[in-house]
């Protein structure tokens, strides 16, 4: 018996970590994946749909393409004609695993170019293993450090991180050598669109399959008709002017080509820039065969976000059935959602879930309750509500004040020494500057960003009213003439009027998908990140304290002030105005913020060098601020009593504490290493915030 791969839906991340998007919506017949040579699963629950209409025969290849016929109790006959659609999705395999658990990858796709790799770079994926599937993220290079980016990127500069140390800790895992790797995410806009990778194949596929079992119940499927759906379509020798190569499916339509000899293959297919729902044509090159196209319309095909209507589908499945000889269409049940391939005797997450309980009790859901938390520079509202009510669960006489920025400020104790920590609630992101007259939103960047990693998307756009409309933001051509000075988003409104009526308007704001996905044993890794870690940090530290820390502070003639501050990514803006009104001037403020650290190999390890799993980090110099050494030894001082391991480095950036020098304060920055800053996937160890919350817990009773 064949042992099969796992894999779960789009909200994998949530499925396995327990910590997921806060807008996971499931749509059918696209969310299971389908890498190149791992696509039984799917193709199996397509022949158990298919199984149920009297009246047709079922056959798998050696490839594991599905082919139906209708049933005549003899021997097949000549094939007239072939339908076919191509399942499968581009994607990578595990080709080595590493010594320090990070696994490289080989690209299983025909044709994939820079871009291919471009879109998939600081994603989070999945690895498929014999068990459960295992949640990783695609390293990419952080916004803040001196490496330079490659001119090209290829597969040599891809690297999976899976919350691995060693090899070891890989096997525990259960990924091996060709574990499949797949990245993907639909979602379904307004107006009746579906967006995603490989949408149009998803949705051919499913019309493929109700006209064929349609066509076969009321006997209008002739005998010389067949379908294929065509496993392995995504690979083989692509077809040139002199040689058919294998042909426009691929070495797995090669396969069925050979294997059924069709007079006429017709390839459904998507294809962009057409003027009408559907469009024939001919003159295709492959082997055995005349090859022809059906062709579905479709925006931005191939990418992460391929669109098609719905409208669309409904004139291809009119088409489709005229082929298959007429009549109405048969529902065929979608593929399971969410539900994971392993064999029901498979290891499953169950225990590495619970000792992840026991090492880190409610530190990871009060990060990811955070980082879930849509909070944009100047939208900040969710965040701050969050601590609103975890200070209200620590002391419910706890009253935050809120400040004309927006700041949350809560002040303990009271004495001749004031001490600040401050973290910033917001995070890189969109707002939208202008709705165009064809329903895409111009939008202007809160933050600094690779704008390739906010391009070819899911986006969730927060309206005024608090509504969530999920999107998707436009790839961005490759050749620079072509680009856009903005990035586009796309909420499936046809018009500008649309769009206003969804409730969109000037001003509101947009993010990536907001999940924390759990790496391993120790690492997380999601969209803000920076500097959700601090805001957490921050709490977790007034729990150590605990509710008597006002009086207890006030018995050591301390004042110590915890912030949580907004617009730092636009300018420190928040910090900026706290710092000219809070009185008396804080003695020492630490701004408790991310270590963007090189402890990657796409990084200069000379610099901005901290390990993960290696504890807090002093940042002791960056762009905005310099710590006296006297200061330093301090920290170090109250980290060897509360026995926290601690790093010291140097990085670039500035922070939010450097706005309180020009008033009198010392600058202490207070951090945690990061990987893949200002990205999807910036990547922490969680040992190091529950170490960083101990530190600043010691340093707010001792310093």
């Amino acid at each position: 018996m064949r042992t099969r791969w796992a894999w779960a839906a789009i909200t994998m991340l949530s499925a396995c970590s327990g910590v997921g998007r806060g807008q996971a919506t499931a749509i059918p017949w696209h969310d299971m994946p389908t890498p190149v040579g791992w696509e039984r699963p799917w193709l199996d629950s397509l022949r158990d749909g298919l199984s149920s209409h009297a009246g047709l025969s079922i056959q798998s290849d050696a490839f594991g393409s599905l082919i139906v016929r209708r049933a005549t109790g003899g021997s097949p006959g000549h094939v007239r004609l072939l339908v076919a659609v191509g399942i499968d999705e581009p994607g990578y395999v595990v080709s080595q695993i590493r010594d320090d658990g990070l696994l490289r990858l080989r690209t299983l796709a025909t044709g994939a170019t820079e871009a291919f790799h471009l879109a998939r770079e600081g994603r989070p994926a999945q690895v498929g293993t014999r068990g459960q599937p295992v949640n990783g993220v695609v390293l990419v290079s952080s916004l803040h450090l001196r490496a330079p980016r490659p001119e090209v990127l290829d597969e040599a500069g891809l690297y999976l991180d899976v919350g691995a140390d060693s090899q070891q800790d890989v096997a525990d895992l259960g990924i091996e050598l060709l574990a499949p790797v797949v990245m993907r995410e639909s979602v379904r806009l307004a107006g009746d669109r579906t967006a995603g990778p490989s949408a149009g194949a998803r949705e051919i596929a499913r019309v493929l399959a109700e006209c064929v079992a349609g066509a076969a119940e009321n006997g209008s499927l002739a005998e010389d008709v067949a379908v294929a759906f065509v496993a392995q379509s995504q690979v083989g020798t692509p077809p040139t002017a002199t040689k058919p190569g294998s042909g426009p499916l691929g070495r797995g339509g090669e396969g069925v080509v050979i294997r059924l000899q069709p007079e006429t293959t017709m390839v459904v297919r998507v294809a962009e820039a057409l003027e009408e729902a559907t469009r024939r044509t001919g003159s295709l090159r492959g082997p055995e065969s005349q090859w022809e196209a059906l062709e579905l319309r479709a925006r931005d095909a191939g990418s992460f976000v391929e669109l098609v209507d719905d409208a669309d589908v409904h004139v291809l499945q009119g088409r489709v059935s005229e082929l298959l000889g007429g009549g109405a269409p048969a529902r065929i049940d979608p593929p399971p959602i969410g539900t994971p391939f392993a064999p029901a005797d498979g290891p499953g997450p169950g225990d590495a879930n619970e000792q992840r309980e026991q090492d880190f009790g409610p530190t990871l859901p009060l990060l990811g309750a955070l980082v879930r938390a849509r909070g944009v520079s100047g939208h900040e509202g969710a965040v701050r509500e969050i601590v609103r009510r975890e200070l209200a669960s620590i002391h419910q006489a706890w009253q935050p004040h809120e400040d004309p920025a927006g700041n949350l400020v809560l002040t303990l104790g009271e004495g001749a020494q004031t001490l600040a920590f401050i973290a910033h609630m917001d995070e890189i992101g969109l707002e939208v500057t202008r709705l165009r007259e064809d329903g895409l939103l111009e939008t202007k960047r809160l933050g600094g960003m690779f704008t390739h990693l906010f391009c070819d998307t899911a986006i969730e756009l927060v309206t005024t009213s608090g509504r969530i409309l999920s999107g998707v933001a436009l790839p961005e051509p490759m050749d620079p003439e072509s680009r856009e000075p903005v990035i586009l988003l796309d909420v499936g409104a046809r018009s500008a009027a649309e769009a206003a009526t969804l409730g969109v308007a000037v001003g509101d704001a947009a993010t990536v998908p907001k999940e924390l996905a759990v790496l391993g044993r120790h690492r997380a890794a999601g969209r803000s990140n920076d500097d959700r870690v601090g805001c957490a940090a921050l709490l977790l530290a007034l729990h150590e304290l605990g509710p008597d820390a006002d009086d207890v502070l006030r018995s050591q003639h301390r004042r110590v002030v915890f912030a949580w501050s907004t617009k730092e990514e636009t300018g420190l803006e928040g910090a900026d105005a706290l710092a000219r009104a809070l009185r008396p001037v804080p003695d020492v403020v630490f701004a408790v913020d991310t270590f963007v650290t090189s402890d990657s190999p796409l990084e200069d390890p000379r610099y901005a060098h901290a390990r993960l799993g290696g504890g807090p980090v002093l940042r002791a110099l960056d762009n905005s601020s310099l710590t006296p050494f006297d200061v330093l030894d301090s920290v170090r001082r109250v980290a060897g009593i509360a026995h926290v391991p601690l790093q010291v480095g140097v990085m670039g950036g500035g922070n939010d504490g450097s706005r309180f020098v020009p008033q009198g304060s010392i600058d202490c920055p207070l951090a945690w290493p990061q990987r893949n800053s200002h990205s999807r996937v910036e990547t922490l160890d969680l040992r190091d915030l529950q170490a960083l919350a101990r530190l600043i817990a010691a340093v707010a009773r001792d310093f």
